[in-house]
């Protein structure tokens, strides 16, 4: 595939970031702060790509200022889905934790102003940039390799899981971002690409889910609730439970995900050879 169209979806990846950082700046708006993000996480896959595609060159990795907002974004929008999180649990009660959610709040002020104190991102941010035409095919079976290799250990960790997420973040973005029009793309199996990328979009949507509750559940840790009283930490181990087991409802989902659905899936998505089709404008599988 010509290093030019990847060289470009790059920049307009760094373009979009640029736009939501001033965004996020004016109002800290979860879906800015969450589009952001995922603009990165694009970017990055693509310079993961490049990385595997000419292994003898050092990994390309984006800029220490490009990786400040991304964390400090990231810390931001967790903090802001565990407000969210306690007030819907316990609007029935009307029995908010209101010292911990003081401190969740101060967390938030404090982090909205490293966000304002950040330099904002510069063109120079975005200078990386691809010397050799990449391949993708490599990259989608790496991934796959990860994944396999993960899908053969049980029980699964929540960093296992994680890491699932990850390659099939880096798989999806790829493709997706490559394959401009799936309507009259099929696999060699015949079952459309369209159908396959649907089904990782909703099964990243669930890990997405999972990810988030363990976020939640790190935030109720001693160091965060030792300004409670007795009463609110009983409200407190209530929340917990209360979000441990929609964590255990996930989990579920994700084990019959991974022992059922995912390895076929897998073996579909991962067996198309992209680069030529994708080089003559049409991808497609064998």
């Amino acid at each position: 595939m010509s290093r030019n169209r990847v060289n470009n979806i790059i920049r307009e990846h760094f373009k979009n970031m640029k736009k939501y950082s001033r965004k996020i700046i004016k109002n800290f708006d979860e879906e800015v702060i969450h589009d952001f993000r995922v603009e990165y996480k694009k970017m990055r896959a693509f310079l993961r790509m490049k990385t595997l595609s000419k292994q003898e060159d050092g990994p390309i990795t984006v800029s220490p200022l490009l990786k400040k907002w991304y964390q400090w974004a990231g810390a931001l929008r967790d903090l802001q889905l565990q407000q969210h999180s306690i007030l819907t649990l316990t609007k029935a009660t009307q029995n908010a934790p209101q010292k911990y959610l003081a401190a969740i709040e101060a967390a938030i002020k404090k982090i909205e102003k490293k966000l304002v104190a950040l330099p904002a991102i510069s063109s120079g941010e975005g200078k990386a940039r691809l010397s050799e035409n990449p391949l993708l095919d490599p990259f989608v079976k790496y991934n796959c390799g990860v994944i396999r290799t993960i899908l053969k250990e049980q029980p699964y960790s929540d960093n296992q899981i994680h890491q699932v997420r990850k390659s099939l973040k880096d798989i999806f973005y790829t493709i997706r971002g490559l394959a401009d029009d799936f309507d009259d793309i099929a696999l060699s199996s015949g079952i459309p690409l369209k159908t396959e990328m649907n089904y990782f979009e909703t099964l990243l949507d669930q890990l997405g889910e999972f990810q988030n509750k363990s976020a939640l559940l790190q935030l109720y840790s001693a160091e965060w609730t030792k300004h409670a009283d007795s009463r609110e930490l009983r409200t407190v181990n209530r929340l917990i439970s209360a979000v441990k087991k929609e964590k255990a409802a996930l989990r579920k989902e994700m084990m019959i995900h991974f022992q059922q659905e995912l390895p076929v899936h897998l073996d579909l998505l991962c067996e198309g050879h992209f680069d030529v089709l994708i080089a003559a404008g049409k991808p497609t599988s064998k």
